[in-house]
């Protein structure tokens, strides 16, 4: 990785390289001394010398006791400052193969005794046995209790009898096969949150919750069975509530029925496979996020033959669902749809009807090799299709001519809606070259654009002549041979990360890229790289900004294949004298686009609002709606045109003034 240039131009107003050392000399002092403040403050207040305190004058503290190898929680002094945490926890993801962390076990009478804090954290811990009076003297201000256990012994929950100011308690690993009045939750008035996570608990007691007044509700990886309906229909106020890697398969009849406020609703990674008629009866006008990922429903039915009239979010990836066309149609403010890896080989173009509001669209790790025409016309305001890793065929199948395995990206698939599109991705996929930069070519409105890992050998000449847009390339694990200066026309003043990575490019032009006036990232590591005197350029601009960044050799890796003498050594090893060309080496030139570039972006600017004011229209017409909603909607068409159109103008107005 490297960064391109030295110099900026904000509005007028040019940033040397000086300048911008200077104001990165201030930020860096500024965030040092904001450290200093933040580390030390005051640090006659901390209560203990074996953790570090966090201290500010303006904010709350942190007492932090993190991988210090603890077996036991340290003595503390009686201070008079309040603090937000003190945590025991660990960075580590496993804490059996963590030698750094904690290992506290056991929480003795009046463990925290002294302290005036807000939130204790002793996940990644190992806690076997917890006094009755471990929290004394903690009670008034704690609100926030997180433990976690050995997997072995139970939990005392008389030591957080007295803990009425609690909102928020997370229980994990602990031995608590059934949830019961031994668990009793009903002294706890101020909880808001409570999360119970790897706890053995195969049964949960009707009336557990009955007199709690939870807002948010986590139950993950127990081996329960089946649906706890009665229980859960007990915490009416419920906003959000989560019941995650369990073995439930059957989602019952008016699971829901009473619980009028919930807007989250996550389901994942269960064993799911029937949805009764009326399973999610009461919440059609609620939820507003639904997961049903890592499940096996086979389909959808009981979801799409109701209507969600506040439904933003729906997950369904890792499902062997069958798809038909419609299917999401009572879904009117959808905006977030995620469907990978549920074996759909077919985009139908009336898949998505009625997704007006489409933003992200999810669709990696399917088995398509067919798009329908227009298959995204009824999703006007799509900004994010993912499409990554599609089919993955089996070695026999590899033999198989690309044609036959490759993606179909006919431009009829993407119909009228390449206005909206900013964010694509097609990475590990086979695909047709030519028909993968006619595809591209009509996305004019791209913000990021990937294409790693899709066995494409070059770039077409100016497929990106209209991408003003475009800030984040993707080229990288790819079979590229050699890199021309029309392959990134229209770039020049967009472009600000480019992943060359991983191919097999000789030699890189210095011109090719020199009007790239926003080019910050350059990914070049993994080439075939000729050291020669066409890369003086490169060599020149590494040398200089090691003054600036001392890991600008690490960042770009650019390591020699050719010649001989310089094999496998790092490009800011060399000498000037080493990069040497034969005699008869003639130097090539790059030839300008600037007319061509300016003349386009102007046509595109009228091509671009009539193709929006048509695919939304047509959208509108495909509708249902009463005539003052159909007016106001045709009105908020037309002002959105013509913002754009002024927006277009002043940005074309710009360019041109950078290019002359």
């Amino acid at each position: 990785m490297m960064y391109l240039t030295d110099s900026h131009t904000i509005g007028r107003k040019t940033w040397t390289k000086e300048t911008d050392i200077s104001r990165g000399v201030f930020c860096l002092m500024t965030c040092i001394l904001c450290l200093l403040d933040l580390v030390l403050g005051n640090p006659t207040v901390c209560p203990t010398a074996q953790c570090a305190c966090l201290v500010t004058l303006s904010k709350m503290g942190i007492i932090n006791c993190r991988d210090l190898r603890l077996n036991q929680v340290p003595n503390f002094t009686d201070v008079e400052t309040s603090f937000y945490e003190l945590t025991f926890s660990s960075s580590a993801m496993v804490k059996s193969t963590c030698s750094w962390c904690n290992n506290i076990t056991h929480l003795p009478p009046n463990s925290f005794r002294g302290l005036r804090v807000r939130r204790i954290d002793l996940t990644k811990n190992n806690i076997s046995n917890i006094s009755n009076s471990a929290f004394d003297g903690v009670q008034s201000e704690l609100k926030e209790l997180l433990l976690e256990g050995d997997g072995v012994h139970s939990f005392n929950s008389r030591s957080i009898e007295g803990l009425n100011q609690l909102t928020l308690l997370h229980l994990e690993n602990f031995h608590i096969p059934h949830l019961g009045p031994e668990i009793n939750f009903a002294r706890l008035t101020e909880l808001k949150q409570l999360v119970l996570k790897r706890t053995k608990c195969a049964s949960i007691d009707n009336r557990t919750f009955a007199f709690l007044r939870l807002e948010r509700l986590h139950l993950v990886q127990m081996p329960l069975t089946s649906f706890p309906v009665v229980p859960i229909l007990e915490i009416q106020y419920l906003r959000e509530l989560e019941i995650s890697q369990t073995q439930i398969s059957r989602l019952q009849s008016d699971s829901f029925v009473n619980l009028t406020q919930l807007a989250s609703l996550i389901l994942s990674h269960n064993h799911l496979r029937f949805l009764d008629v009326g399973a999610f009866n009461g919440l059609y006008d609620t939820l507003e996020n639904l997961d049903l990922s890592g499940n096996r429903l086979e389909n959808i039915e009981e979801i799409s033959l109701r209507n969600w009239t506040k439904l933003q979010s729906l997950q369904l990836s890792s499902n062997s669902i069958t798809l038909s066309p419609g299917d999401f149609r009572n879904m009117p403010v959808l905006k977030y749809l995620h469907l990978g890896y549920c074996n759909i080989k077919v985009v139908y173009s009336s898949l998505f009807q009625g997704l007006r509001l489409l933003y992200h669209l999810d669709l990696s790790q399917n088995t398509i090799l067919e798009i329908e025409p227009m298959a995204f016309d009824h999703t006007p305001m799509l900004s994010d299709l993912i499409m990554h890793s599609q089919r993955q065929f089996t070695l026999q199948e590899q033999h198989l001519p690309s044609s036959v395995r490759a993606l179909n990206l006919s431009t009829d698939s993407i119909g009228r809606n390449h206005f909206s599109l900013t964010n694509l991705n097609l990475e590990h996929n086979v695909l047709n070259e030519t028909q993968l930069w006619s595809f591209v070519g009509k996305l004019t409105n791209l913000k990021s654009l990937k294409l790693s890992r899709t066995n494409i050998t070059s770039i077409q000449n100016d497929v990106f002549i209209n991408h003003h847009r475009l800030v984040s390339l993707d080229l990288s694990q790819n079979q590229i041979f050699s890199i021309d200066s029309a392959g990134f026309h229209g770039l020049e003043f967009s472009l600000s990360s480019l992943d060359l990575s991983y191919n097999n490019i000789k030699t890189i032009q210095e011109c090719i890229f020199q009007n790239f006036s926003k080019l910050q990232l350059f990914f070049l590591q993994g080439n075939n790289w000729m050291c020669d005197c066409q890369l003086t350029w490169l060599f020149d601009w590494i040398k200089t900004r090691l003054n600036d960044d001392p890991f600008t050799c690490h960042d770009t890796d650019v390591v020699c294949k050719a010649p001989p003498t310089l094999l496998n050594r790092s490009l800011c090893d060399v000498t000037p004298r080493e990069l040497e060309c034969h005699a008869d080496y003639k130097q090539s030139s790059c030839h300008s686009n600037n007319f061509t570039f300016i003349t386009n972006r102007a046509s595109l600017v009228t091509s671009e609002i009539g193709s929006f004011i048509a695919v939304n229209k047509t959208s509108l017409n495909n509708e249902i709606f009463d005539k003052s909603a159909s007016k106001r909607l045709y009105a908020d068409i037309y002002i959105t045109a013509v913002s754009v159109l002024l927006f277009r103008l002043f940005e074309l107005v710009n360019d041109s003034n950078e290019m002359c």
